[in-house]
């Protein structure tokens, strides 16, 4: 089964017991705020890899971030999102 979980950014990652963990945060809604700097996050979902996968992916990751630095339109991320169930991310949850 695919998901898609969206995330407004990468708020902390560590290893721990031969896993890496991943935890994500979403932009809480509804926060009055006068800049940008003053958004508030909240914690809402985790991604828990083994060592090699998480080696793998960031492999992914660097080609991404080079395609993206030359101008050209990521080849796996097109259609993603329609191919995909969208599970909305647990609010609340820390």
């Amino acid at each position: 089964m695919k998901q898609l979980i969206f995330a407004d950014r990468l708020e902390s990652a560590g290893v721990s017991g031969g896993v890496v963990r991943l935890n994500f945060s979403v932009e809480v809604p509804g926060v009055a705020r006068t800049s940008a700097d003053e958004v508030q996050y909240e914690h809402s979902t985790q991604v828990v890899m083994p060592l090699a996968g998480f080696d793998l992916s960031f492999k992914v990751l660097q080609n991404l971030v080079r395609q993206v630095k030359e101008g050209n339109k990521p080849k796996e991320a097109e259609g993603a999102a329609e191919d995909a169930n969208v599970v909305p991310a647990p609010a609340g949850k820390h």
